[in-house]
This record gives C-alpha cells, structure tokens and sequence, in this order.
C-alpha cells in the first residue's frame, strides 16, 4: 500500500513523464528540499530513474488504485 504522499508522486509523475525539481516541488506543495527527498525515496524503492521518469515497477505500484469504472450522478 502506498502512503499518500508515494500515491501523488507517483501520479504526478506519470501523467507529467518527467519534471525539474523545482517544478516537481511547485506541484507537489513541498519545498525542493523535501522534492528531493520525495525522489530519492522512490528512487530507492526503484518507482523512478535517476532522471525522475517513472519506472514498470513504479507503474505497477500504481496499478491496484486504477479506477475501472465510474459512475458520475448530478442532481439538479
């Protein structure tokens, strides 16, 4: 199971392929300090490459959070 913070990395990342630190940080809310720190935990747990990309196993991380189906309902 992903903590929250691993989860937003990882989507992040994913839909963006690969960012800067600082930009990375920016949509992240965290300073590039904590980014860093961010990137190299997942780097650790090889979700990302040294260049920031996300990796298979990283994807696969992502994998049992992926929504199948959605129903979407309005109330007017």
């Amino acid at each position: 199971m992903l903590d929250r913070e691993t989860f937003n990395a990882l989507n992040l990342l994913r839909t963006a392929e690969s960012l800067q630190v600082d930009a990375f940080a920016e949509a992240m809310g965290v300073s590039a300090r904590r980014a860093n720190a961010i990137l190299k935990k997942l780097a650790t747990k090889k979700y990302v490459k040294a260049g920031g990309s996300i990796t298979a196993v990283g994807l696969r991380a992502l994998k049992p959070y992926k929504v199948d189906n959605a129903v979407i309902m309005a109330a007017g």
